[in-house]
């Protein structure tokens, strides 16, 4: 049994500089099926409240500098990419790695040096959160001895790469937009999707360690 806390998970992020964390991935299905793919590059971005010094232009400001600073200490692969702005907000985007987890065992990880993709029998894609990754998530909060408000989000562009049409059942998510506690789609050959996952979701995850978002579901209640 898997029990964090998600106040770690919050603080921890945004001491890294602003109010919202966005991750991001594409999801080929390809990859998730195909066993000698052991990771899917992805990246996060962080909110911050601007990108460049305010004294001079030309240099990164002191949020965009810590943020540098403490993302590889958190996630050790990330790569800082850049600083834009978008919509009135300003963002620090790094790349990551997100491990994919085969086992089926919810105990187990790939890795923990990220939140790890998990797939197995009836489990076509979820996610998890390495206990490492909480507590380091944990430090980086105790660090800074900040608690503000805190929004963060997961979304993935679902990419059915293969020759056949993918049934699946999607939950607590959004499908393009659109949202859906329990789904049953069918995703053609050639096709894809945005998979936003839900607060609900995400919580779970972070609270009990998983959280399964595409499944086989016939298989699982046949059982």
């Amino acid at each position: 049994m898997k029990v964090f806390k998600l106040a770690a998970i919050t603080a921890a992020f945004v001491t890294l500089a602003g109010c919202k964390t966005e991750f991001a991935a594409d999801l080929p299905l390809s990859a998730l099926q195909d066993t000698e793919v052991a990771t899917l590059p992805g990246t996060v971005r962080l909110e911050v409240p601007s990108c460049n010094h305010y004294e001079d232009s030309r240099q990164p400001s002191d949020s965009v500098v810590k943020a540098q600073e403490m993302m590889p200490r958190i996630f050790p692969d990330a790569e800082f990419v850049e600083c834009y702005s978008q919509n009135m907000d300003s963002w620090a985007e790094f790349n990551i790695q997100f491990p994919i987890d085969r086992s089926g065992d919810t105990d187990t990880y790939a890795s923990d040096s990220s939140f790890n993709i998990t797939t197995s029998e009836n489990l076509h894609f979820g996610i998890s959160a390495p206990p490492a990754l909480i507590e380091r998530l944990e430090q980086a909060r105790r660090a800074e001895m900040m608690m503000p408000d805190f929004e963060y989000a997961f979304a993935f562009n679902v990419i059915n790469d293969t020759e056949e049409p993918f049934p699946t059942t999607v939950i607590a998510s959004w499908i393009d937009d659109h949202p859906s506690t329990i789904q049953g789609i069918e995703v053609p050959a050639g096709e894809q999707f945005t998979l936003r996952l839900s607060d609900v979701l995400i919580d779970r995850a972070v609270t009990t360690g998983a959280a399964s978002i595409m499944v086989d579901f016939e298989a699982l209640t046949s059982k």
